[in-house]
């Protein structure tokens, strides 16, 4: 398809939500220089952004870090996970009653 002017501002996301998969520490966030009891337990590799580390099993995202938007921490006023899972992903709330 041909691109137009309207094409220039839009841009893509590809969210990774993984809701009840690895926890960020065995991936995106290892905290190499915390306390055993609470850094991952994979090794940490450094990434094309100085100063950021993936977990070891993270190799081939490592190498494009420098491309990519990385989320570490949402906070929300909401205490139950759908409702805030679906304000993030969707940008809008539903009524729960």
């Amino acid at each position: 398809r041909a691109s137009g002017a309207a094409d220039a501002s839009r841009k893509s996301v590809i969210l990774f939500w993984l809701s009840g998969g690895p926890g960020h520490m065995e991936t995106w966030d290892p905290k190499p220089d915390a306390p055993a009891e609470i850094r991952g337990k994979f090794a940490p590799i450094a990434t094309a952004v100085p100063g950021v580390m993936f977990s070891q099993h993270m190799t081939r995202l490592a190498t494009v870090a420098d491309k990519l938007a990385i989320v570490r921490s949402i906070a929300s006023d909401k205490s139950r996970t759908c409702p805030s899972l679906r304000l993030i992903v969707k940008r809008r709330q539903r009524s729960l009653s």
